[in-house]
């Protein structure tokens, strides 16, 4: 019972994730912020990893193909083209970070 215990607490604290695709969707507004950040609200909000504020998915400016993923939602979002995003994470601030974008149509 008690190694039951130990194992359950440190599954807990290891603050593990579960990053994943999430469904098919549109996306519907977007903002970027002077940090460079892209926020993008989606039709169906998908929060794999229990994010605290997850209305708006993030495209993080730090991430190493940013410029690409940005570009590739941009382009969905004009054309209406629903997209696929693969959520990897929480921002500081409790947004999805988005780690990579499908456009279904595209394939």
């Amino acid at each position: 019972m008690r190694l039951m215990q130990l194992f359950m607490l440190f599954f807990i604290s290891c603050g593990v994730n579960a990053d994943g695709w999430g469904r098919q969707t549109m996306i519907e507004s977007f903002y970027v912020w002077s940090g460079g950040d892209a926020h993008f609200k989606v039709t169906h909000v998908d929060n794999p990893d229990n994010c605290r504020t997850p209305q708006y998915a993030t495209i993080v400016h730090k991430a190493p193909h940013f410029k690409e993923q940005y570009a590739t939602i941009m382009m969905a979002y004009t054309a209406k083209q629903k997209v696929q995003l693969y959520y990897a994470g929480c921002t500081d601030g409790g947004y999805p970070i988005i780690a990579a974008i499908a456009v279904p149509t595209a394939w």
